[in-house]
């Protein structure tokens, strides 16, 4: 249904869900929405999401399963792909 070539308007309908997702605690709807963000993620919601991703790849807490952290690194590494200077 959405891809990255959608209405930008139509993500930020999802944007709160995803969020929501991200810091629910359950591991199966973080790795499902950080592999949503991946998949489809515009340049927009890169931008609005990456502070969650970022926390969620590189934070020290052990109650994050490695599941879910590799997941965030693999969509970090496709917002790069795809707009390499939201990091600078």
């Amino acid at each position: 249904m959405l891809n990255e070539k959608s209405d930008p308007n139509l993500f930020y309908n999802c944007i709160e869900t995803m969020k929501h997702d991200l810091i629910c605690g359950n591991e199966v709807f973080e790795a499902l929405a950080l592999s949503t963000l991946g998949n489809i993620g515009s340049p927009e919601l890169a931008k609005e999401m990456s502070p969650v991703v970022i926390h969620k790849a590189f934070t020290e807490d052990r109650m994050i399963p490695i599941q879910v952290k590799k997941k965030a690194c693999l969509c970090l590494l496709s917002f790069m792909r795809r707009q390499k200077d939201i990091y600078n």
